[in-house]
């Protein structure tokens, strides 16, 4: 990857499988280390939380797996994505209803399969914060997941993240939501 950049470094990256021969060739010293996802990486599936919240309640709705991140506006760690293995996942972003943010802010997490990228650490991210490990292969086993428990665990990390973010705006309502939610059998499993 380009360095402190998220862009491929190599036309036809999708492509592209590392030859050590031609590393030096390939990658400067200071380049970014990008992966490639789905079949490639032998099913490596990234979720990416665009929302702090997402990185926050990840633990409570995803299984433990590797999470790396970077700093927040405080300097602690936060987890920015979590590796996984699942055969047959596809790509898919998990955004907020229009009218409950702008559009800068409305994608809260995403899946990234087949035909994608992860910055993975140590690279440096755009706003020059290096990217760390917060569970680091050797630390634990990569988790494996089918595809649809993990399309289903994200969507409730998705919908918790905008619930958590809007309660304070529910004022007069939370009662309701609390109730609707209670009943709801498909919002935890």
């Amino acid at each position: 990857m380009v360095p402190r950049n998220k862009n491929p470094q190599l036309t036809g990256w999708p492509n592209y499988r590392p030859n050590p021969e031609r590393w030096s060739q390939d990658f400067p010293a200071e380049a970014n280390l990008g992966v490639l996802l789905g079949k490639p990486s032998g099913d490596l599936v990234d979720v990416d939380c665009d929302w702090p919240e997402t990185g926050i309640l990840a633990k409570e709705f995803l299984p433990p797996s590797w999470t790396f991140g970077r700093p927040d506006d405080g300097n602690d760690l936060m987890v920015r994505h979590l590796l996984l293995r699942s055969v047959g996942a596809k790509t898919q972003s998990f955004d907020a209803p229009a009218s409950a943010v702008n559009d800068k802010n409305r994608r809260i997490i995403e899946i990234f399969a087949d035909g994608r990228q992860v910055m993975m650490p140590p690279s440096i991210h755009p706003n020059g914060q290096r990217v760390q490990w917060i569970v680091a292969p050797g630390e634990i086993d990569l988790c494996q997941v089918f595809p649809e428990d993990l399309k289903r665990q994200v969507s409730q990390l998705a919908g918790a993240a905008l619930l958590v973010r809007h309660w304070p705006h529910l004022k007069g309502s939370q009662h309701q939501v609390v109730a609707a939610l209670a009943g709801s059998d498909q919002f935890r499993s």
